[in-house]
């Protein structure tokens, strides 16, 4: 960049010089006699002085000149063509003038001379040449070494001059700060060893992240050409940012995700979409998939492999030994367990079967068909309401009801019925206990320091205990948020505990016999098949009443 500018101040000095030039002089002979042209300096140039003036002449064997006249000349500079000596006096004098050939590049940046003589041998004065150029109004450029190197090779061409080009400024560009284009690559871990089933192929952004940024375009360096004119170099191309959806401008170079999404490409335009789609299965050609929007899978997730969402998922197919977390989630097909796989979802999940499988819910677990030696825990409901809706071995946990067409079989191992707990919540009220403890201990510890030190005199408080009671009074603020918010939560699920006292358990049609039932802390095997139950606690005990 420094040396940029040093540059383009060099070349704006070269376009100041240009109007301050040296007076200059050419001496042409023809048979009407010797003529002295001198033209006047510009500026701050220097005239012609009277010694070169006779140097030049001495040099070409001219004599006889007009002493006086050339003072006049030399002083007036009338740019004129002005007789000093007959013809008479000039000697040696070649009788066939050289050919002198100067052309110009169209763009006035280069010029060639070619020279040519009548008679070999003949030495032909710079300032005939000089004479010549001038008439062609160069004024820039000139490489004096070029024409002696023409005027010693007669018949050939020289570049005797060149003009400083000027350059074109930058265009603008873009500047991607995320990968918009993501190739599937798998991880490499620390020890060398590659992870396949973590390919990257999502590139995704938080609100207000910046996606991309345009590099504005910069202005053009000026030139000189031959006739010394100031050439203006063309400013850069501006360039439009790719605006898509779901992205804001700032300062109308900046471009930042307007949502948590993942970044895209479509029709040349940055995009930020809430959700993703993947066209077949989740397996080695997508890898794990970790997205803070929603996922829609058109195939299966693969056994091994994890989907995790910040928002939903819906699976056209089904979770095969799969691991899914999200908010929702939503299985067209059915659910099959494997090893160390799990379902876990905030709120609900949907599912037409489920096999071998664990699932936990924050709400509902809802099946339309069978659930077969599975482990379900949910906070609310667990329901197989479909015309085949059993519940056949397994555990299964609801915070308030599970409701089946059918219940237990004789060939489906052992199915626990539990209802009316909830351990996640159970757990998290006894921790806000403690929290809350905390916290009103600490209160009480800060409310008795800043007590004392308000009953000192803010005069008499030194500058660094002024700033620890301003801390303290900060702190104690943030601790009483903090206790309103943990109050609210317990008894949000103090209430949530007292709705699952009425836990209840309901089978359509058959609940069969060997089922063990637990609603609360109330435990009641089933001995024999029973149908078109209800079973809920009253008066201590659990009681079996109609369906209806």
């Amino acid at each position: 960049m420094a040396n940029d500018e040093q540059q383009l101040n060099q070349i704006e000095a070269i376009v100041d010089k240009v109007s301050s030039q040296d007076g200059y002089f050419f001496i042409s002979e023809s048979e009407d006699g010797v003529f002295l042209t001198v033209f006047p300096p510009h500026g701050t140039g220097m005239p012609v002085s009277k010694a070169t003036v006779l140097e030049n002449l001495a040099s070409r064997q001219i004599k006889g000149y007009d002493t006086d006249l050339i003072e006049a000349t030399l002083a007036e500079a009338p740019g004129l063509p002005i007789k000093i000596a007959a013809a008479t006096a000039i000697l040696n004098q070649v009788q066939a003038e050289p050919r002198i050939d100067i052309s110009l590049s169209l763009d006035k940046m280069e010029a060639e001379i070619e020279i040519e003589v009548a008679h070999a041998g003949e030495v032909l004065h710079m300032d005939t040449v000089l004479e010549k150029i001038q008439q062609a109004n160069i004024r820039f450029g000139i490489d004096q070494k070029a024409l002696e190197e023409a005027c010693a090779s007669p018949g050939r061409r020289v570049i005797f001059a060149r003009g400083i080009r000027p350059q074109n400024g930058r265009d603008a560009y873009i500047s991607y700060l995320v990968d918009v284009e993501k190739k599937a690559q798998p991880k490499e871990l620390d020890d060398g060893r590659v992870d396949f089933k973590d390919l990257g192929i999502l590139t995704q952004v938080s609100q207000n992240d910046l996606i991309v940024e345009k590099i504005p375009a910069a202005a053009g360096k000026p030139g000189i050409d031959l006739w010394g004119r100031r050439i203006e170099g063309r400013h850069g191309k501006d360039i439009m940012l790719p605006t898509g959806k779901n992205v804001k401008l700032v300062d109308c170079s900046k471009m930042l995700a307007a949502i948590d999404g993942q970044v895209t490409l479509e029709n040349e335009k940055i995009c930020v979409i809430p959700v993703i789609e993947v066209d077949g299965d989740v397996d080695l050609s997508t890898g794990n998939i970790d997205f803070k929007g929603n996922i829609i899978i058109k195939g299966s997730v693969q056994s091994g492999f994890s989907v995790k969402a910040g928002g939903d998922v819906e699976i056209g197919g089904t979770i095969s030994g799969g691991t899914v977390e999200a908010r929702n989630i939503t299985v067209k097909q059915g659910i099959v367990g494997g090893k160390d796989s799990i379902v876990q979802a905030e709120e609900d999940v949907f599912a037409t079967f489920v096999q071998n499988a664990k699932i936990v819910a924050g709400r509902d677990i809802k099946i339309k068909n069978v659930i077969i030696n599975s482990n379900l825990n949910s906070g609310h409901f667990v329901w197989a309401t479909g015309d085949n809706g059993a519940i056949l071995g397994g555990n299964i946990c609801a915070g308030e009801e599970i409701f089946a067409i059918n219940i237990g079989t004789d060939i489906s191992g052992n199915t626990d019925l539990r209802v009316g707990v909830n351990p996640v919540l159970r757990e998290e009220y006894q921790k806000l206990k403690v929290d809350l403890k905390k916290v009103e201990e600490d209160l009480d510890k800060m409310g008795k320091t800043t007590k004392f030190l308000r009953s000192i005199a803010r005069q008499q408080l030194s500058t660094e205990k002024q700033k620890n009671l301003l801390q303290l009074t900060q702190a104690e603020f943030h601790l009483r948020g903090q206790k309103e918010n943990i109050h609210k939560r317990i008894s949000e699920i103090e209430e949530a505990l007292e709705n699952m006292r009425f836990g209840r358990i309901k089978v359509k049609e058959c609940l069969a016999a060997g089922t063990k039932v637990m609603i609360g802390a109330l435990r009641k095997p089933i001995r024999t098949d029973v149908k078109f139950v209800k079973l809920f606690v009253d008066q201590g005990d659990i009681q079996i009443t109609s369906f209806h």
